[in-house]
């Protein structure tokens, strides 16, 4: 008996050893080909950047946590998940410099919305991009009041 449970115990530190190490190797990746959200299967479908380009995707701060919005720098449309649909807003603004200040500020229109306004932080510079804090979308329908959707990211670069 006192085998049959080490050997058991054996196979289970080898499994949990290959899932640490198989982490490990994930994590040497520069950057995710498509962030996606683990936590929840809501949100907008997974999104790709090509080899050079960069792009903002961010995910609410509420739990659970929900990707909810990409742009694809350089693009005046962006994909934007609420109220369990994921929609396209369009800008008129340039975002060819996405990251060229310390506040990101974009207005969108379309799917039904007046405005869309986002507002960011581009924080320390990570791998190969940097970090979106204090960050909100404002979305304000016609005849509505105006929602404050609070969220984080990344702008990164592949």
């Amino acid at each position: 008996m006192r085998s049959g449970l080490l050997g058991l115990l054996a196979v289970s530190l080898s499994v949990l050893i290959m899932g640490v190490t198989g982490c490990e190797t994930l994590n040497t990746e520069k950057i995710p080909t498509q962030p996606v959200n683990a936590a929840t299967t809501n949100g907008l479908s997974a999104q790709e950047l090509a080899a050079g380009e960069c792009g903002i995707f961010l995910w609410s701060s509420g739990t659970p946590h929900t990707f909810v919005f990409f742009h694809k720098q350089g693009e005046q449309n962006a994909k934007y998940y609420t109220q369990g649909s994921e929609n396209t807003i369009k800008t008129n603004q340039n975002t060819m410099t996405m990251d060229e200040r310390a506040l990101v500020t974009y207005t969108y229109s379309g799917a039904g919305f007046e405005t869309v306004t986002l507002k960011g932080t581009l924080l320390e510079e990570l791998q190969d991009g940097r970090r979106v804090s204090n960050a909100t979308l404002r979305t304000k329908k016609l005849g509505a009041w105006e929602e404050i959707h609070p969220v984080s990211g990344v702008y990164v670069c592949r």
